[in-house]
């Protein structure tokens, strides 16, 4: 069995991918903070490793023998930008440095992001070919923990996904609550698209992208890429909601992410909705391809959007959250 090392596992990505490693028969190596919640981990069986991405001993102590390292861990949601940079990209940096260390023959997988890639033209899901422009802070800085990891000697691998969705998520949840009170905001007039992948296949494609050829970027998503409304109509149709389309101007949107980037100042609680996320939300399309994914991986989405949407829906519904 192969000493692995998992960064992220209290997250909703990372979670799921212990879940799937310890399904697949493998016992991961967790790196957690102290005071974190990782009590789930502890349950699945996993080794758990103290230790964070600002404290470069604890990450060599934790990477020590290990021939797998997942990092999952990141920031989707901080207080200031500057918490983007100091996460995704010099975290990034530190672990990767660590690795090299203590492991230098370790196969690195990258838990990158579509943002880091850009959105997409109309029609045009974005490949590995594609050079990147990411148009968010968000995307800029799971782009320079891209460049970290592809400036090391590691076997590195890097994944893209795009919206990920499945239970425990709290970010896609979003289109859930909109569509249970049988709304479906179309924000600044535009008609848009987006590719989706379920969790679950997420942590598929991760555990298949370990075994990949050194030097790899893949996007692992849904191959069909779908309008928003569709994405919408399929979540109202589990919840057996009517949806009301609702315009939404930018007039209304733009304060909006600045009152909740001041409720992130006064509270000292990082926010997903801030004017960096609004740059993404004024991208029409965000999709790529799994193509490359398909042919040298073998990736294959088990949950197409109507399944996917269904049994996440069952979950948020089970845990009272719908």
């Amino acid at each position: 069995m192969k000493a692995v090392l998992l960064t992220g596992g209290t997250g909703f990505v990372g979670g799921h991918l212990a879940e799937a490693l310890v399904r697949a028969g493998v016992r991961p190596r967790c790196l957690v903070r102290p005071r974190s919640s990782y009590q789930p981990l502890a349950a699945l069986g996993s080794d758990l490793a103290s230790g964070g991405l600002d404290d470069p001993e604890s990450l060599a102590k934790a990477a020590q023998g290990c021939e797998v390292v997942y990092h999952a861990a990141g920031k989707t949601k901080v207080r200031s930008p500057r918490e983007y940079l100091q996460a995704n990209a010099e975290g990034t940096a530190r672990l990767v440095s660590a690795v090299e260390e203590v492991s230098p023959e370790a196969t690195f997988v990258y838990v990158s992001s579509l943002a880091a890639a850009g959105p997409s033209p109309e029609g045009l899901p974005r490949t590995e070919e594609d050079p990147p422009r990411p148009v968010s802070l968000y995307g800029k800085s799971k782009l320079a923990g891209e460049q970290a990891v592809r400036g090391s000697r590691l076997k590195w691998v890097i994944v893209r996904p795009p919206a990920v969705y499945g239970p425990r998520d709290t970010d896609v949840f979003s289109f859930f609550k909109l569509a249970s009170l049988g709304l479906s905001p179309v924000i600044g007039g535009v008609e848009r698209s987006l590719s989706l992948i379920h969790v679950m296949d997420l942590a598929q494609g991760l555990i298949l992208a370990a075994k990949a050829k050194p030097g790899s970027v893949y996007y692992l998503c849904d191959p069909r890429p779908y309008p928003l409304d569709e994405v919408m109509a399929a979540i109202a149709g589990v919840l057996g909601k009517k949806l009301r389309r609702v315009s939404v101007p930018y007039g209304v949107v733009r304060p909006a992410a600045w009152l909740s980037e001041g409720w992130a100042r006064l509270t000292a609680k990082p926010v997903i909705f801030s004017r960096d996320k609004l740059r993404e939300m004024e991208q029409a399309h965000w999709t790529c391809s799994p193509a490359k994914a398909e042919a040298e991986l073998g990736f294959s989405a088990a949950y197409p959007l109507a399944r996917g949407v269904e049994q996440t829906a069952a979950w948020y519904k089970a845990h009272g959250w719908l």
